[in-house]
Parts: C-alpha cells; structure tokens; sequence
C-alpha cells in the first residue's frame, strides 16, 4: 500500500498471476469500471482521476514505477489519449488493457524482470519514448 491508497495493494492479485518479481519492481493502480459502456480508461473523467492520483502518489512511490491497469484504454485519437500521452512515461509508465492479450504479454514481459528502466512499446509508442 503507497500513501494509503488502496488499489495499489492490488499487487497480491499481480503477485498471483504474474510472480512476485514484477509486484516488487512496479506498483499498480486499477482504473475505471468494467461494466460500463465507456469503461476503463475510455471515459475522460477516469482519465483525469487517474492522472491526478499517479501524480500525487509520485512522490510517495520515488522511483518505482506505475502501471495503470485497467479494462480499455482511451480510444486514439481522443481527448482521453491525448491527456494520458501528455503526463507521459515519469508518470504514468505504462497501461495496460487486461482484455487485449498483447498488454497482456507486456505485462508477462515486465514480470521477468529487467524490464523497467523504460517502458516496452505498447500503450507508449517508440516516438513518446526516451
């Protein structure tokens, strides 16, 4: 748990399915709601919270970095993406859709190890990238 924040502690469920290697060496925050029509990240409101929360907890995370989980990412190109892309990888270092089996196997990657310094093509493209 960082800062208090509950869904960060998420990570017994990361530990779970993934190793406990990757919820050492990230922290995760789940975003949005499955269920609805606009959900996970789709939705600019969820975006904005999303945001504002990875910014307040940078401090308490130092250098570990977040994934945002969630169960869509914003639409491209949209106000939502474009909010996303602009707080960039020191922020947000990655989201990944846990209904896209390619985020997926990002997030596997991430669970060997090695992986952190820089976050993998996916959700960042090459240009937005160090």
């Amino acid at each position: 748990e960082v800062a208090g924040r509950p869904a960060l502690a998420q990570r017994r469920n990361v530990r779970a399915e993934f190793g406990e290697q990757v919820a050492q060496c990230l922290a995760f925050d789940v975003a949005g709601s499955f269920l609805t029509r606009r959900g996970g990240l789709r939705s600019t409101e969820v975006v904005w919270r999303t945001l504002g929360e990875a910014a307040a907890l940078r401090r308490a995370r130092g250098t570990t970095p977040l994934v945002v989980l969630s169960s869509h990412l914003p639409k491209q190109p949209s106000d939502a993406d474009a909010a996303l892309r602009a707080a960039g990888p020191d922020t947000i270092f990655d989201a990944v859709a846990f209904t896209s089996r390619a985020d997926i196997d990002r997030l596997r990657l991430y669970a060997k190890g090695g992986y952190t310094a820089t976050p993998q093509p996916g959700f960042w493209r090459p240009a937005d990238l160090p």
